[in-house]
């Protein structure tokens, strides 16, 4: 992806995006849903994640198309090129992210140096 790439997937997530966490706030995940399935598509193949769809409720409504990135790679990757393209508040959230990724790799890390007896 391209500085501009990255700009407008910023922008996006500002507007239409959800930086959260799952597994009783375990694992960070970005999400994106909005009605527009090109746009959706677009930021799906740039990531090389799927993406679903919900159809309307009523006449009335439009189709909602949605993606969720959660491989740690991936978020890493959004915590470093994303950055600083976003707000305060979306940063917070980034920083909440790198914090925990951190924790767990070093928990991990921790856990296979260590001898069985």
């Amino acid at each position: 992806m391209t500085t501009t790439d990255w700009a407008w997937v910023a922008g996006l997530l500002e507007g239409e995006g959800c930086f959260s966490f799952t597994g009783a706030g375990r694992f960070p995940r970005i999400t994106l849903q909005m009605t527009d399935e090109d746009i959706i598509k677009r930021v799906a193949d740039y990531f090389d994640v799927s993406y679903g769809h919900r159809p309307a409720k009523t006449s009335k409504h439009k189709d909602v198309y949605q993606l969720a990135i959660t491989k740690t790679s991936k978020l890493i990757d959004c915590y470093t090129n994303l950055y600083p393209f976003l707000g305060e508040r979306r940063r917070q959230k980034l920083d909440l992210f790198y914090d925990i990724w951190r924790q767990k790799h070093y928990q991990i890390n921790d856990m296979s140096n260590s001898t069985v007896t």
